[in-house]
This record gives C-alpha cells, structure tokens and sequence, in this order.
C-alpha cells in the first residue's frame, strides 16, 4: 500500500482505519496488527482527528487511501482500432489496444504515478 503524503490523506488514511475499527469488534491492538499499523501512531491519530473537524473516510468504507479523479478529454480518430488512449495527470499519453493486459496497464499507471 502507499503511504500517504499529504495532510489530508494522513487524515483521511486514519480516519478510515478508526472508522473500520469502530465496525469490528476486536481491540484496538489486534486491529493494528492486522492491518499492520503502529498502534502508538493508530491512537495518536485518533488523539489528532478528535480535536480536527470530521474528516469523512471513504465513502466505500475502505482504508485505502482515496483514488484521486482527473480531467479526461475524449478525443475522436479515425482509426479502426477499437482501443483507448489514457492520457496521465502529467500529460503522458498511453495508447492502449484492444485485448490489453489489465495488470500490465495497472503497472505501468502505478509506476508513472510514483515518478515526481
């Protein structure tokens, strides 16, 4: 899993674990092991995000951090290939064609989206 970076997403990281704990009926130790988290850090944080205003989790429930949504432009061609180009947030474009390997795009994303 990725770490978080910013402020927000520690919040919102956080705030999904302690609402994913309030749903599960086991302690607070056995949940961080679980989950593979510090418990010193998992009450601190609960510490933190009680004096801050709500910070929803995400709306899934999910304790992963949340996706993050970015503008996309459809653009028409007149080629007869019937795939699909992804353009990144960066501007990177990836043509991508028909009968594509899912796990070697969601690869390729994750590696374009760890480069600064």
């Amino acid at each position: 899993m990725l770490e978080p970076k910013s402020f927000e997403e520690k919040c919102r990281f956080w705030a999904a674990h302690a609402a994913a704990k309030e749903r599960e009926d086991i302690t607070f130790r056995a949940y961080c092991k679980r989950h593979g988290l510090s418990l010193s850090s998992f009450c601190q944080w609960r510490r933190r995000l009680a004096k801050l205003p709500a910070v929803p989790a995400s709306p899934t429930g999910s304790v992963d951090p949340p996706a993050r949504l970015l503008p996309v432009t459809l653009i028409e061609e007149s080629s007869t290939d019937s795939g699909l180009s992804v353009v990144t947030g960066t501007g990177q474009r990836i043509a991508v064609a028909t009968g594509f390997d899912p796990a070697t795009l969601k690869r390729l994303l994750a590696v374009l989206g760890a480069q600064p």
